[in-house]
């Protein structure tokens, strides 16, 4: 084979194969845990002025289990408010972290707008009954996770369903 045919040969490979790669579909994972209301501790930084405002800051934790009720790892959120209505009513962006242990982390980050309760403390109302974020990394096994992750909250639990590809 001349030199010629075998550069032209390399070429053509070099772009066929990374093409055909790219248009490989990432596999979907999905992934169900849960965070018991009973284990979530929270915290409120109400700054000034007094009530919700820009900048107050609605932190929690809590443990996580699996299917089998066995502890799995850590959920931790933070929100911030960033808009809010002469209503009582503030919309937030948060930024939750799930450990899994022994496996990495799912960072996730989406919008909030709780729903009031003026029987809370702080500015923050109730978390809605459902509300998505999407998927922005992670580590370990998580390493590069793009997706979104659906919290579902009822009064005894919130049901994390993580969907992503890696």
């Amino acid at each position: 084979m001349s030199v010629l045919r075998t550069i032209a040969l390399a070429g053509a490979l070099a772009v066929v194969v990374p093409c055909a790669a790219a248009e490989a579909k990432p596999r979907m994972h999905t992934l169900k845990l849960v965070a018991p209301a009973a284990t979530v501790e929270r915290a409120f930084d109400d700054v000034l002025p007094e009530g919700a405002s820009k900048g107050d800051a609605f932190i929690s934790s809590s443990e996580l289990s699996n299917r089998a009720g066995r502890v799995v790892g850590k959920y931790d959120l933070v929100c911030r408010i960033i808009d809010e209505d002469d209503g009582g009513t503030a919309r937030s962006i948060c930024t939750s972290v799930t450990t899994i242990t022994g496996r990495g982390q799912i960072v996730a980050v989406g919008t909030v707008r709780p729903l009031p309760n003026p029987a809370l403390k702080g500015p923050f109302g109730i978390a809605p009954t459902e509300e998505t974020s999407a998927i922005v990394g992670g580590t370990g096994r998580y390493l590069a996770a793009r997706g979104e992750l659906v919290a579902h909250r009822t009064d005894t639990e919130r049901t994390l369903t993580f969907r992503y590809a890696r």
